[in-house]
């Protein structure tokens, strides 16, 4: 899984200045589509490599392979300090980019964050989405959903879930009933007792929107 990676890194350490300012940008997207597919981390150094030569930011489009395919590496072969390195100046280059393309970007990314293996950068993601839901990013209940999706017994500082739980409740939104409970469930053993209140509360919202719409969902606790 790493060659593909490993050639963009040689293929970018052996041309020179010139050659890779000549590169077809179409060419260039590709490969790094390709190469986040597999190894992340050679597709990134590339990247770099190429907006540092050309001095020009990258098309966002092949930010989007980055972000989609975090978790794309061998955990073998990677320090979580050096993806934790990666992910801080992968966010740097984020903000520089058009607003309206960290409203796709950024969920991207907190996705992969959740799903990358190591707990220390997964816990990036709950900055970078306490920082879109300051700055007012269009987030849909059904993105926030999937956010929920990704709540994990083992990795529950990934995200605030609680907060998510509460922002799902207040836009007046049915999550799919296990998602909802399972995030609830995975604060266990609820020694943040503020952050489980916070949670149950938005459980009895979603509850009580549910019975006054008359659809079928039942949040149901077990407390047992």
């Amino acid at each position: 899984s790493y060659r593909v990676g490993e050639s963009l890194e040689i293929f970018g350490k052996v041309m020179d200045n010139s050659a890779i300012k000549d590169l077809d940008l179409q060419i260039y997207k590709n490969l790094i589509r390709v190469a986040a597919k597999k190894n992340v981390v050679g597709a990134y150094n590339c990247l770099k490599r190429y907006e540092k030569i050309t001095g020009n930011t990258s098309d966002p489009q092949v930010y989007g392979y980055i972000c989609k395919n975090l978790d794309r590496f061998d955990p073998g072969q990677i320090r979580p300090q050096y993806l934790e390195n990666m992910t801080k100046s992968l966010l740097q280059d984020l903000e520089k980019l058009d607003v309206s393309d960290q409203y796709w970007l950024c969920p991207q990314l907190v996705l992969s964050l959740t799903r990358q293996p190591f707990w220390v950068v997964g816990q990036m993601a709950t900055g970078l989405y306490r920082r879109m839901v300051k700055e007012e990013f269009p987030l849909s209940s059904q993105m926030l959903e999937q956010f929920l999706r990704s709540s994990k017994y083992a990795r529950q500082r990934d995200l605030p879930y609680h907060e998510i739980l509460e922002h799902i409740a207040f836009m007046d939104a049915q999550p799919h009933t296990i998602a909802a409970i399972h995030a609830l469930e995975n604060l266990f053993p609820f020694t943040d007792t503020e952050a489980a209140s916070t949670a149950l509360r938005a459980i009895a919202d979603m509850q009580s929107l549910a019975v006054e719409s008359s659809t079928n969902k039942v949040y149901r606790v077990d407390i047992g």
